[in-house]
């Protein structure tokens, strides 16, 4: 889900005038082999922030990880929109659900069976490359 809310959403690294070698080492540090997983990563990590440390502390980490809150609140809210769509059409059932931390918004419990491969980048790479006809992925050595 989360890979999904990153796409329909803003960028999530933002990149200062003359940071750009700065920008991709602090997106690297979050994956190494794709743009998309690195901002998945990023997403979580901010939401573990917000959770153990508070907001102040998590948006002090996002400015310093080149992080940008719109993104990040973008995705939070396609995130939710996408839960709710999934519950309306049957594939997510009530007890995959929880309130979240900030009230009215379900959020998918980190044991729903629909996580089950959640940290899999083999698994989301399979996923995103389902979309790609089968030329175009292997011409860019996508499906290595």
């Amino acid at each position: 889900l989360t890979a999904a809310a990153c796409l329909g959403s803003k960028e999530v690294f933002f990149i200062p005038p003359g940071q750009r070698d700065e920008v991709k080492k602090v997106r690297q540090g979050f994956s190494k082999h794709s743009d998309l997983m690195a901002s998945v990563r990023a997403y979580d990590e901010f939401q573990e922030m917000i959770k153990d440390k508070g907001w102040s502390d998590a948006r002090s980490w996002a400015f310093d990880n080149f992080i940008s809150i719109a993104a990040m609140s973008s995705i939070h809210s396609v995130r939710s929109q996408l839960i709710k769509e999934l519950h309306r059409i049957g594939l997510t059932h009530g007890g995959d659900l929880s309130r979240s931390s900030r009230g009215k918004n379900k959020q998918l419990r980190p044991d729903a069976s629909v996580n089950d491969n959640v940290g899999s980048e083999l698994f989301h790479r399979a996923v995103l490359l389902s979309g790609f006809p089968d030329n175009i992925a292997a011409r860019r050595g996508l499906l290595r």
